[in-house]
């Protein structure tokens, strides 16, 4: 699996990327500062709630999942 950021100059916005290419998967992520909340999928509209800055997402086999600060948590 491979999680990497992205972030874009004009607008200030930090999207994190993870892909699961095996099987199923846990990663713990450190989140950008400013994400105390949580993170919230764009592509599913799951959420993760954070705990000291981090999150644990679960992945099935061979998915991704767009990560945005979560502004409902």
């Amino acid at each position: 699996h491979l999680v990497f950021s992205r972030h874009d100059t004009a607008s200030g916005d930090v999207l994190l990327v993870a892909v699961n290419r095996g099987d199923e998967a846990s990663e713990t992520v450190t989140l950008p500062a400013g994400w105390q909340g949580g993170a919230v999928d764009l592509i599913g509209g799951a959420r993760f709630a954070a705990a000291a800055g981090q999150v644990t997402i679960t992945m099935p086999r061979r998915s991704a999942l767009i990560l945005a600060p979560d502004p409902g948590q």
